[in-house]
């Protein structure tokens, strides 16, 4: 009996690959960045696997007749046609809590950024502006303020210790309700609640069905207008044309902005005077 083909279509520990050649045949991408969509489609003609995070269409795995797996690297299935891989009888795989505290250091950062101008301040300062006497973006201070966290927040724990936020329990679907609310003073409220109570809103769910577009014009309308939002999740969980008309009107202090750059959505922090 052949070995099964795998195909591996961004880079992976060394180690990861020496585990695979012992019962694969494996091969690999090895250019940096992403791997094209004309190689991951020839490629994946004669392979059983594919291990990366790739967007497969319909039309892709038409031509991959002999793939029967797709191992992602990523949290999120959004880039995988899901139906089209099921009816096709191709099993799909994600790899859980893989990012988990990366996020959670991101997020820290957007927060910090857009509370203290960091980006504006930056620019600032290199025009030669600090000579200006009474102009200075100071910002706003992150002690003490709420902080909303929407979704499945594996390091929630973390929030309140790091930024020493004074009540940072406006928690929607959160995993470990009861530890958190006893060891930490979370509370769980619904989604408007958190909206309105919190200073800064940061979000953390799958991209589904259900969450495409979950925070729109009538959510941003909720915020307070000093709030921040941070999506720290996929770019169209935010509906973008209502995000920019809040920020444009002032409806809300700062938010995030996607950016599409080919098939990924890298999450910017857009300040209302940056």
């Amino acid at each position: 009996m052949s070995r099964p083909r795998v195909f591996v279509s961004r880079g992976v520990h060394p180690g990861v690959l020496a585990r695979l050649s012992q019962v694969c045949d494996t091969s690999s991408w090895p250019g940096p960045g992403w791997c094209p969509a004309d190689v991951l489609e020839r490629e994946g003609v004669d392979a059983d696997a594919v291990l990366g995070t790739d967007r497969w269409t319909a039309t892709m795995l038409d031509k991959a007749t002999r793939l029967r797996l797709i191992a992602l690297t990523s949290v999120g299935f959004d880039m995988v046609d899901m139906s089209a891989a099921t009816a096709r009888g191709i099993l799909v795989t994600n790899t859980p809590d893989v990012l988990t505290e990366t996020v959670a250091d991101l997020t820290f950062a957007l927060i910090l950024a857009v509370a203290r101008r960091v980006c504006e301040t930056e620019r600032w300062l290199r025009a030669g502006q600090w000579h200006t006497p009474g102009v200075s973006p100071m910002g706003r201070d992150v002690h003490h303020a709420t902080l909303g966290v929407v979704g499945l927040a594996g390091s929630a724990p973390r929030w309140r210790g790091v930024l020493g936020l004074s009540n940072a329990g406006a928690l929607h679907r959160l995993r470990s309700r009861e530890s958190l609310e006893q060891q930490y003073g979370y509370r769980f409220v619904d989604l408007d609640t958190l909206l309105r109570e919190s200073d800064f809103v940061t979000l953390h769910v799958p991209l589904l069905p259900g969450t495409t577009g979950m925070i729109g014009a009538a959510q941003l309308a909720l915020m307070k207008r000093t709030a921040y939002l941070i999506n720290a999740a996929r770019g169209p969980v935010v509906d973008e044309p209502a995000l920019i008309a809040a920020l444009q009107t002032g409806r809300i202090a700062g938010g995030p902005r996607c950016v599409r750059n080919g098939t990924y959505r890298a999450i910017q922090s857009l300040a209302r005077h940056g």
